[in-house]
């Protein structure tokens, strides 16, 4: 029979292979597209702990009534924690004033979200009253003489330890899992779309009814 398009067989053999290569590239793209191609409101903007989240399980600190106190006191909730000295800089209070908006902004979540400061200048350090009536909201921790070393091989990552006056906001989650951290200078709404999203698919330190 001739064929009157004047198509070669060799042209209809290629033409057929690339409409079964379409149609295979149109199914496996949706299965193997993850593995190369994260959407960028799924991506994390804060420093993931690695290689996997972090137990606080050895923490050893002094609460503001003079007790000591564990790992208990950042599980139930979600922890924004910051490490400073006592005499906080304004790097510190700009690390104040971010975790307290942040948290703020979470909405009804924000019952879910506490804050918490861990003083790196010892267990006498005194504050400025100012940053007390300004944030009220945080929780102060003293670290006892001893445990200073401890504490800086919880909280030290790529980045540093806290000692070295790096001033990152660290995220703990309601297991008491160190789990993420943020700079100093990092824009405050990367902690805030992250924190949304952790409340948002996790249902960790959320009350039962």
């Amino acid at each position: 029979m001739v064929d009157l398009t004047g198509e070669s067989s060799n042209s209809k053999r290629n033409r057929a292979r690339f409409a079964l290569i379409a149609i295979a590239v149109i199914f496996v793209i949706p299965i193997v597209g993850p593995f190369f191609y994260t959407p960028k409101s799924f991506v994390n903007r804060g420093e993931l702990v690695q290689p996997q989240a972090r137990p606080l399980e050895s923490l050893n600190l002094v609460n503001e009534q003079g007790e000591k106190v564990g790992i208990e006191a950042f599980q139930g909730k979600w922890t924004m924690l910051m490490l400073d000295h006592s005499s906080c800089d304004p790097a510190c209070q700009t690390n104040l004033y971010n975790i307290r908006q942040v948290r703020f902004t979470q909405g009804r979540r924000m019952e879910r979200v506490q804050l918490a400061w861990i003083l790196l200048s010892g267990e006498q350090a005194e504050i400025d009253s100012k940053l007390l009536t300004d944030y009220p909201q945080v929780q102060r921790y003293n670290i006892p003489p001893d445990q200073v070393d401890m504490i800086n091989d919880l909280f030290t990552t790529k980045f540093g330890k806290p000692s070295d006056d790096i001033k990152r906001v660290y995220f703990v989650d309601p297991f008491g899992n160190l789990v993420m951290s943020f700079a100093a200078d990092q824009n405050p709404k990367d902690m805030q779309k992250d924190l949304g999203r952790l409340l948002r698919v996790s249902k960790a330190g959320e009350k039962q009814s």
